[in-house]
């Protein structure tokens, strides 16, 4: 499997088109922001990041993983942001990011399943063990992705 989707990812230059698994909204998603009332839409530039890089993306992981992946967090206000203790810089606040699991499989084999696949497109891959999520970051439009994998 993870040699298929793969290929089929480099085959098409990273264009592969998966089933659409994620809506803006799910994408949108923070546990902090429903729990403390607080405002966390996207603006244009965010928006745009998560129709054209996040979500494609996310649906090529979801198809490769082959069960639902629930989103803890995506795109992130800035005070959202702040509030989860989120970095300044964070990738999350440009809607390039999202924290989730894979639903009913273990987190650390899919993290390690997802290192194997090499896909193109992310930039980072950081699995949280104790907090129970995998954090994936995307690339910013016109940057290479860096490919970066570890654990916290």
């Amino acid at each position: 499997m993870v040699k298929k989707v793969a290929e089929q990812q480099k085959n098409k230059g990273g264009n592969f088109m998966a089933k659409n698994y994620f809506s803006i909204k799910e994408l949108c998603f923070s546990n902090t922001a429903v729990a403390k009332g607080m405002r966390n839409f996207p603006e244009d530039d965010e928006l745009k990041n998560l129709m054209e890089i996040t979500r494609p993306n996310m649906n090529l992981i979801r198809e490769f993983v082959g069960v639902p992946w629930i989103v803890n967090s995506g795109f992130r206000d800035p005070e959202v942001n702040k509030a989860v203790g989120g970095a300044a810089g964070s990738y999350h606040m440009k809607g390039l990011a999202v924290d989730g699991y894979p639903k009913g499989l273990d987190l650390r084999e899919t993290f390690e399943k997802i290192k194997a696949a090499d896909f193109s497109c992310i930039d980072q891959c950081i699995l949280y063990p104790k907090q129970g999520f995998i954090h994936i970051g995307f690339a910013e439009p016109a940057k290479k992705p860096r490919k970066m994998y570890f654990e916290k």
